[in-house]
């Protein structure tokens, strides 16, 4: 069976083709009308993109992933609760990577109070963590 094919270029092609093959590139090409269907109307990437285009170009989130994230991030808001202002902040800082004479130049106060608070916090975070 001889079938004429377009390539991407635009020029026709007529090659012979098994009636397997044939179905096969109609297939192929059903899918990817319907993955740049689903893209264009519905969000920017599809999770079926990444059949086509690869893993950074698909949507990872999903209904029950998004749940979980918003779970987590309530509980974790719950265990922040037990801190003070001060002790949250002061952590915050530490997370980012400053020094504790750093905080402590920043805040204008003592390097052994920062470290203090940071303990405090620290002691409270592992019981909260207990208690949950």
């Amino acid at each position: 069976m001889y079938i004429l094919y377009e390539l991407e270029n635009g020029t026709m092609m007529i090659t012979e083709a098994t009636v397997e093959s044939i179905q096969g590139i109609l297939d192929y090409d059903r899918k990817v009308a319907n993955a740049d269907r689903k893209e264009r109307h519905h969000a920017p990437y599809s999770i079926d993109a990444m059949d086509f285009e690869g893993i950074q170009f698909a949507d990872n989130e999903t209904p029950e992933g998004i749940i979980l994230e918003k779970e987590k991030a309530a509980q974790i808001n719950k265990k922040l609760t037990v801190l003070t202002w001060t002790q949250l902040r002061r952590a915050l800082k530490r997370r980012e990577g400053k020094s504790v004479r750093t905080i402590a130049e920043e805040e204008g106060t003592s390097v052994n109070a920062v470290e203090e608070s940071l303990l405090q916090a620290r002691k409270k975070l592992e019981k909260s963590r207990e208690l949950f």
